[in-house]
């Protein structure tokens, strides 16, 4: 009779081949996938309104991307950010409701006032939510990262270290990006 439970494990097998299928790249195991590679894209156009295919492309042009290698760029931010996450846990670093706050407060006093705060974030098409886990703690993690692993290093020379620390990390993990698929819906006539 305790085969009953199994179909339950077996779909969550299941799910996990699709997710990895459908990932567009693949850290140790963990996928990422193709859509929030495409969710970020898309967000990226609308905040900075290039919604328009003519718009978007001019300034893919002026930037120097190409479909591919803002889809390489998007997968490699959501890796680095994985990898953060990694070590963070791996050192553990953990981020409290005051560092947040606090990194919170410092923002905000660079407006004159919170409607501007609000204002500025709408503008950007982000909520408070989604600046501090987008923005706020990204960047807080990086910092204790930095703070854990270079501190007997000059505060000139982290950025550095913390790169060539980084990528030193990052070749000793399994990590696999796959090929676009076929339509990727930002990818526009002009753009290669």
């Amino acid at each position: 009779n305790h085969f009953i439970v199994q179909p339950e494990l077996q779909h969550q097998e299941t799910e996990q081949q699709t997710l990895k299928e459908n990932a567009a790249a693949i850290v140790n195991g963990t996928p990422i996938s193709e859509q929030s590679v495409t969710d970020y894209i898309v967000d990226f156009r609308e905040t900075n309104s290039l919604t328009s295919d003519e718009d978007w492309n001019q300034w893919m042009e002026e930037n120097d991307y190409s479909t591919a290698s803002m889809r390489e760029e998007v997968i490699n931010y959501f890796i680095n950010q994985l990898i953060l996450e990694k070590i963070a846990d791996e050192q553990g670093i953990e981020l409290t409701q005051s560092d947040i706050d606090a990194e919170l407060e410092e923002t905000k006093a660079l407006f004159v006032n919170d409607k501007a705060f609000q204002e500025a974030l709408a503008n950007s098409n982000m909520t408070e939510e989604k600046y501090i886990e987008d923005v706020i703690k990204p960047a807080l993690l990086q910092e204790k990262l930095t703070e854990a692993v270079l501190g007997d290093v000059n505060e000139e020379d982290r950025a550095e270290a913390l790169s060539t620390w980084l990528e030193d990390y990052r070749s000793n993990l399994e990590i696999t990006i796959n090929p676009a698929p076929e339509q990727l819906p930002y990818a526009t006539e002009n753009s290669k």
